[in-house]
């Protein structure tokens, strides 16, 4: 059903329904949308202008604690104090004129009304997440209204969700990727084990998947170089979530997390690892400004018998959660009454006029947006903008050619 209010509804108990269906359940950025325009009016409607708006907003809310001291009575106490922060941030608000009756009133009657208009290529994916007071979403609607003439009087409208996801086509090839990992260690240990490295080369079908498909992982850990023993090898799909709010404000979760533990190498030695890792709990991706949710498909081992620091070494793939089965049942369809006979217009190419506020990191191309998302927790955490083009050549060139093998991010 459509997202209603009081108001709408008594202008539909007056003059009759309006309803926008929609060819999908949801829509990439930069898709085309096709919808039809159905409207049954059972009185003469004061009004000739049919209008479609989309708009696209992000909403956060979460708490922070800070330890604060304070001098009472002769001496120091410690007191947590907790703030509330919100993030607000409308980025999408396109508003077109569908149709125009010749006449300044509609007439009684049934009509449709085919229409299409295409997305803005730089979208976020909706999102809804909740942990505890911890809460993020990012919602497009999209509505329909036939607005009268005199500003006082009733308009008839129909809203309702529009679920977008990221244009993640460019990550549905082959992947693979070589990363050499630097065994270091501290305590004036770094000259007995500088020579050490092990190789990690991995071999991915693609880096979008939908949450209930299995993710087939094909590794081998080169432990040639090395003179120590790798006592496991995890294979790890995190979900990192990081909510932001107007006050410059952040937090960040691993509310996700799956993982493998398999045996390790012996040093000197290689070895193949198969493994698959489904993401069924996990939420879509998606890269906004005040939210951002990303996935990594991580590779830890650990040194057998070593006790000094960085021991584990780790590499870091950026995976996409895409095409949530869910969004089935946002809009349901809205059977038409027995009598339906429409008038049916020819179809309508609308360009919207867009209001883009801001344009969130995941809305810039799609290899910087790969490289914005190469640390956990979003760019924030990337270090300077040297280092991210350095890692953004390795995974574009990889885009563009299947076959060749790529440096991955190396671990810290």
């Amino acid at each position: 059903m459509g997202i209603e209010s009081s108001k709408y509804s008594q202008a539909r108990e007056i003059y009759g329904d309006i309803y926008l269906e929609l060819s999908h359940p949801y829509y990439s950025a930069g898709d085309t949308v096709h919808g039809i325009i159905h409207l049954n009016l059972k009185k003469m409607f004061p009004g000739r202008t049919i209008y479609l708006k989309i708009k696209g907003k992000e909403i956060t809310s979460f708490t922070t604690q800070i330890e604060r001291k304070t001098y009472q009575n002769g001496s120091w106490h410690e007191e947590k104090v907790e703030t509330s922060h919100r993030g607000y941030n409308k980025f999408l608000d396109c508003l077109s004129k569908v149709f125009t009756n010749e006449n300044p009133e509609f007439s009684p009657g049934q009509y449709s009304i085919p229409f299409s208009f295409k997305l803005p290529s730089r979208l976020a994916s909706s999102f809804s997440q909740s942990l505890g007071q911890h809460k993020g979403e990012i919602k497009y609607t999209l509505s329909v209204f036939l607005e009268p003439l005199n500003l006082s009087g009733h308009t008839l409208m129909y809203k309702r969700k529009l679920e977008i996801r990221e244009n993640y086509s460019f990550l549905r090839k082959k992947y693979k990727s070589q990363a050499e990992c630097h065994i270091e260690g501290c305590c004036g240990l770094l000259k007995l084990i500088a020579d050490n490295s092990v190789i990690i080369k991995t071999n991915l079908k693609k880096l979008a998947f939908a949450p209930d498909e299995e993710i087939q992982i094909d590794c081998v850990v080169d432990n040639t170089k090395s003179t120590f023993d790798i006592e496991a090898v995890t294979f790890s799909l995190k979900q990192y979530l990081t909510f932001r709010s107007n006050d410059n404000f952040m937090v960040s979760n691993v509310p996700n997390s799956q993982s493998i533990t398999l045996e390790g190498v012996e040093a000197q030695k290689s070895r193949d690892y198969k493994a698959s890792i489904k993401p069924s709990s996990f939420p879509v991706s998606t890269r906004g400004n005040l939210v951002i949710s990303s996935c990594f498909l991580e590779i830890e081992f650990s040194l057998k018998n070593i006790d000094f620091c960085n021991t584990n070494k780790r590499v870091s793939i950026p995976i996409q959660i895409n095409d949530s089965k869910e969004i089935m049942n946002n809009n349901p369809p809205i059977e038409p009454p027995e009598d339906w006979k429409p008038q049916t217009f020819h179809p309508i190419v609308l360009l919207l006029e867009e209001q883009m506020y801001y344009l969130p990191p995941s809305a810039l191309t799609p290899s910087a947006m790969l490289a914005e998302s190469m640390m956990p927790g979003g760019g924030s955490r990337s270090g300077s903008q040297d280092g991210k083009a350095e890692r953004l050549d390795a995974l574009s060139s990889k885009s563009e050619d299947s076959d060749a093998e790529v440096p991955l991010i190396k671990s810290k």
